[in-house]
């Protein structure tokens, strides 16, 4: 189910996504980022996780997400990834 696809771009990535509650995300001062690199193998084999500072362009912080009505520590963001570049 996981839809963020990263592209390479020489020694870069180029990631394109939404995750829809990023815990903390808020507040966070990196994300961790789950992106489906290999769609021909099982899931399990075919994701990777890459780490972004909350400042690489790209990362967009849309909106909160409330959960059970009331926010916590740093609530639970929705974020989208345009192109976000990753070394």
């Amino acid at each position: 189910m996981i839809q963020t696809r990263p592209v390479r771009d020489g020694s870069d990535w180029i990631i394109n996504g939404h995750k829809w509650l990023s815990t903390n995300g808020e507040i966070a001062d990196f994300f961790i980022i789950m992106a489906l690199t290999d769609p021909d193998v099982h899931p399990y084999r075919g994701c990777t996780q890459f780490l972004a500072s909350r400042d690489t362009p790209g990362i967009k912080i849309v909106r909160e997400a409330p959960v059970m009505g009331t926010k916590d520590f740093g609530g639970h963001g929705s974020v989208t990834l345009d192109a976000a570049r990753e070394e």
